[in-house]
């Protein structure tokens, strides 16, 4: 692309995220290997989604939203 083709950088994006963690120790399992089990989520948008989104509304909010779910095992 040529020099300022776009008016952003195009180097660097700003993430916004928020989430939590649950865990919960796994010893109900029996097993010596597992320590604890976790599950998690995040939400997360990038800065050109929030300007646009705030600015004209020309982008929806699925679409300027990600979504992360996760589960997590903690070994000995």
């Amino acid at each position: 692309y040529p020099n300022n083709y776009y008016w952003f950088s195009t180097r660097f994006r700003t993430n916004l995220c928020v989430g939590q963690r649950i865990t919960h120790s796994a010893n109900f399992l029996h097993l010596r290997f597992i320590d604890s089990l976790s599950v998690f989520y995040e939400v997360s948008s990038c800065d050109l989604y929030l300007i646009d989104y705030f600015t004209n509304r020309s982008i929806s909010l699925k679409n300027m939203a990600g979504l992360s779910v996760g589960f997590k095992i903690q070994l000995r």
